[in-house]
């Protein structure tokens, strides 16, 4: 609690000229004469915040420990400062909130979305169809065509600013925003001699007196006025004290109540410092990036061969001799009838000559080349993985952090992300019907009752703790903040029996000190099924004293489940002697599930990320020493690795850490801007980094590495803000699940694109070829756009749901300069697009002679062959590499029913089409030709891969034949 303040006075002026005294305390430079007052205020503030952020006890002491910092603040410890609004203001300005970069509008979203390439290419595209057309049909129908493209331009434009603006917006409210959004709470502070109440942390100002209390959330750096002690959770040192005044931003207190004087705000905290270099961050995951820059070329692509097909038909009818008249109708005058506007629309669309005009031409193209955003199916089969692969055992914020994951080539993680020591440990703590974690906030009553009932375990000195009651006694002093010795002080012991049950358990009575009273109170400890029926009431988390009742029920469910899980249940529950001594009168405390710690799994997990190329690297503040035996516990011990201090790390120069950055193993001693740094170094070496943390210190790491996880019940929620993955349990093996699965997502995506790539390579060259020699397309664009939709959704869905296979972990991670399309997809690619333009071309212009076929048909049978080429290519896109393209497909029966769908609404579509577009019915033997041209892809993605590799294996011949 906060001291009331003296009655004593002190002038502000006089405090403000004592700031020369300590500036030559630390040898600033400064000239009574020529630096004004207020830059060596300036200079002196920013002393005293390195002090802080540094930890630096000497320079502390030497300034004149904390009463010395408050007088160069102008601060009184006892009254705060004086609070007027002169002061205030002052402050401020001394020292101010450092506003991070804001949000861009929407207006400058749209202003960056019409600067690209795209836009340049369309604008263009509509010039030469404006230019052309009206030079062909004249002015009055001639802007038909080049209208349409504007209205496409204005439709690309506004889907990009939405979603940039959307990106942008879930970017900055992801954990990359200013600190006072991060932490709006009511904090109490002394001005002018009185405790005032603030209703935002960015109303503390420089120089501030915050009283702190237990489950408070420091809102700034600071340090702790002396004669009194806390126990914060959420920065590495977590005793602070007269020997260890530094409190930092962001962590909870856990233990104690206290003052703290406030010597940095908002970003010019520690954590407030290390988060303006993520800020700038780019918000794209490596995974959009690629899919982006996908998108872009096949969007340029698209348009110009656009481009080059509008030529060519100028060129050709500017050669023809035409007599016919301007093939579009004028719209003079208002259709009066839902007939005569059909027959105005089929008069646009279709040329007196019976030839599509350039209009559907260039929706065809438009249709093909501009693919804008994400495909939808990516999306849906990105939700769906991540269900799939967490079961509820986690939860995923960014739909790509499963990918990134898989992709990951290094992984930065604290002791307690899943490594321990520990044979034991706890995993769910229940006071009343909550579990309680990293940020809640328990009455204190309940902590010490549950505080003394664990610390009775350590007093029988005739039934030593075991190793399980010894990890109990250890969780507590972390999590808890039980002091021993305290408590020692203020209770005694005075005899230990053990519960008439097989299952073990005691019951302790121990003497407590009151103030002037003495209290006898029984302690029990045991099976939670065991303590729970002597239980006629609880405590909840408020403190409060409540009946059993039916919540009984609820207890037994939640033992039930905790054994599920394999989990042993530990109760706990006192009652005072003097009260009452029925036998069924304990009240419930708390409620522990334990798990035995299987070192079997977590070298089993260690050594399968190491196989896959993952570089796993321990990061925490503990000693070397320490951190060493969980490596070897862990079996992540190597005879090569680096294992190095942090201070050492920090003093290296960059060309020093650049070169031993890969082969950092363990890193003891290390502050939270350690982290950061060895962060930003791996990824400027080139490496995917997954960042695993739970303290508030750690987020800036977090938000600066590829991908944030954290791990267990006991991270904090700023942390558990900050991630993109949230696993709820700690078990560091589970993260060899996800990123099994994170390999599988990333691979399939990579077998979506190359079919939907060689969908649109080939039909845009199909397009272009037929156009570019007979003025005519052989695939019309309402069936170029069924044929993506029904080939694009189902058969995305088909190769996005494949299910991983156990020899992805085994494989070399992509890493970040890995590419979305590799050599082997641009081989397939080329492969099956070249056959089938090659095909199809035959078809159209050899068709007839050839099949003895109509024209009519000859249509009907390119476009039924390209769907089915499309169809038959979803086999040889399951495997980029492997030539047996059907392993494993008995195991995903969505790609079986993909594939019946498909046939079935193609099917129907061509009977549509014949019976609503006047299109010609293939019988049974134009069908099989079809069939047959598509199964004969499977032959050429084989003779492809087949050629490739022999011509690989000759390449590797001849240049180790060279070499010898």
């Amino acid at each position: 609690m906060c001291c009331l303040p003296f009655c004593r006075t002190q002038s502000q002026m006089g405090l403000w000229e004592s700031c020369l005294h300590h500036l030559k305390s630390l040898d600033i430079p400064s000239d009574a004469g020529d630096v004004r007052s207020s830059t060596n205020a300036n200079l002196q503030h920013a002393n005293i915040a390195t002090i802080v952020k540094n930890k630096d006890l000497d320079s502390l002491i030497k300034f004149g420990g904390v009463p010395g910092i408050a007088e160069a603040l102008h601060t009184d410890l006892e009254k705060g400062i004086p609070g007027d609004e002169q002061d205030l203001n002052f402050r401020r300005s001394a020292n101010p909130i450092s506003k991070t970069e804001p949000s861009p509008t929407f207006f400058q979203c749209l202003l960056k979305a019409c600067n690209s390439y795209i836009i340049f290419l369309l604008l263009l595209s509509m010039a030469l169809y404006l230019g052309f057309g009206i030079k062909k049909e004249g002015l009055e129908t001639g802007w038909y065509e080049g209208f349409i493209i504007l209205v496409a331009i204005i439709i690309i434009v506004v889907c990009h600013s939405i979603r940039d603006f959307w990106r942008e917006t879930q970017h900055r409210s992801s954990g990359k925003h200013e600190l006072s959004e991060k932490m709006e709470t009511v904090v109490e502070v002394l001005r002018g001699g009185s405790q005032k109440k603030l209703s935002s942390t960015s109303d503390i100002v420089l120089g501030d007196i915050l009283c702190i209390k237990r489950g408070y959330l420091v809102p700034a750096d600071g340090l702790l006025v002396p004669g009194e002690a806390l126990e914060l959770d959420g920065q590495s040192e977590s005793i602070i004290h007269d020997r260890n005044p530094f409190m930092f931003y962001g962590a909870k207190v856990i233990s104690g109540n206290g003052r703290m004087l406030v010597t940095s705000v908002g970003m010019n905290t520690e954590w407030g410092e290390m988060m303006r270099k993520v800020i700038q961050a780019p918000n794209k995951t490596p995974l959009q990036a690629q899919l982006d820059k996908v998108n872009t070329w096949t969007e340029i692509f698209g348009l110009l061969i656009s481009i080059l097909i509008i030529v060519v038909l100028f060129l050709r009818l500017t050669l023809e001799n035409e007599d016919d008249k301007p093939g579009l109708p004028s719209l003079k005058g208002k259709p009066s009838t839902i007939k005569d506007l059909m027959d105005a629309v089929k008069r646009i669309i279709v040329k007196p000559t019976g030839q599509l005009s350039m209009l559907i031409t260039s929706l065809n193209m438009l249709l093909v080349g501009v693919i804008e955003g994400y495909p939808l199916v990516i999306i849906v089969s990105l939700a769906y993985g991540n269900k799939k692969a967490l079961s509820g055992n986690a939860l995923v914020k960014e739909l790509s952090a499963c990918a990134i994951l898989g992709s990951a080539t290094a992984i930065c993680t604290d002791k307690i992300g899943g490594l321990t020591t520990s044979t034991v440990q706890v995993k769910t703590c229940r006071i009343g019907g909550e579990d309680i974690n990293g940020d809640s906030v328990i009455h204190p009553d309940v902590i010490d009752a549950l505080c003394y009932g664990i610390y009775a375990l350590v007093l029988d000195q005739e039934n030593p703790c075991g190793l399980e009651e010894e990890e109990v006694v250890s969780w507590a002093k972390s999590r808890l903040g039980m002091k021993q010795d305290i408590l020692k002080q203020s209770c005694t012991f005075v005899g230990a029996e053990e519960l008439n049950s097989n299952e073990g358990g005691s019951q302790v009575l121990l003497r407590k000190t009151r103030g002037n009273e003495t209290v006898e109170c029984l302690h029990w400890k045991g099976p939670a099924t065991t303590i729970l029926t002597q239980c006629s009431s609880y405590y909840d988390s408020e403190g409060k004293k409540k009946d059993m009742g039916e919540k009984r029920m609820d207890f037994e469910k939640f033992i039930q489940q905790m054994q599920s899980k394999k989990l042993k249940t530990m109760a706990f529950a006192y009652k005072e002697i003097n009260d009452s001594s029925e036998e069924n009168s304990l009240i419930l405390i708390g409620l522990l599930s334990l798990r035995d710690t299987d070192w079997t799994e977590t070298k089993e997990a260690v050594q399968a990320c190491r196989n896959a190329g993952v570089n796993i690297k321990m990061v925490s503040s503990d000693n070397i020493s320490e951190l060493r035996d969980i490596a070897v516990q862990c079996g992540m011990s190597d005879p090569n690795s680096l294992v190095l201090d942090g201070n050492a790390f920090r003093n290296y120069t960059e060309e020093e850490r650049m070169d031993r950055v890969d082969r950092i193993s363990i890193m003891g001693n290390a502050l939270p801007s350690d982290k950061l740094l060895l962060v930003e170094c791996l990824k400027q070496k080139g490496h995917t980094v997954a960042v695993i943390g739970a303290r508030t210190d750690e987020t800036p790491a977090i938000r600066q590495a590829d991908v944030g996880v954290t791990m267990g019940t006991w991270s904090t929620k700023m942390t558990k803000e900050t991630s993109d993955i949230v696993i709820f349990d700690d078990n560091f093996s589970f993260l060899v699940t996800i990123m099994r699965h994170g390999r599988c997502a990333y691979e399939n995506v990579q077998k979506y694109m190359q079919h939907e790539l060689t969908m649109v390579i080939a039909g845009l060259l199909v397009t272009f070829i037929t156009m570019g020699h007979s003025g005519d397309a052989p695939i019309t664009a309402i069936q170029l756009a069924f044929g993506s939709v029904i080939v694009g959704i189902p058969g995305g869905l088909a190769l996005l749901t494949e299910p991983p296979a156990e020899k992805l972990i085994g494989k070399q991670p992509v890493g970040q300069g890995g590419k979305l399309i590799t050599w082997a997809m641009w081989r397939n690619i080329i492969t099956q697009a070249s056959y089938q333009v090659a095909i199809l071309v035959t078809i159209q212009f050899k068709g007839k002679a050839i099949l003895g076929i109509s024209p009519k048909v000859n249509k009907s049978l390119v476009f039924n062959s390209f769907v089915l080429c499309q169809v038959f290519n979803l086999f040889n896109c399951r495997k980029l590499e492997k030539k047996n393209m059907f392993q494993g497909i008995k195991k995903n029966l969505w790609f079986w029913v993909a594939v019946a769908v498909i046939m079935g609404l193609q099917a129907a579509f061509i009977e549509i089409e014949h019976w609503v577009g006047g299109s010609a019915r293939l019988n049974c033997a134009q069908w099989g030709t079809c069939l047959l041209i598509g199964m004969v892809s499977w032959v050429i993605d084989c003779i492809g891969k087949f050629a490739s590799d022999l011509i690989t294996h000759c390449i590797g011949s001849i240049s180790r034949y060279t070499w010898v």
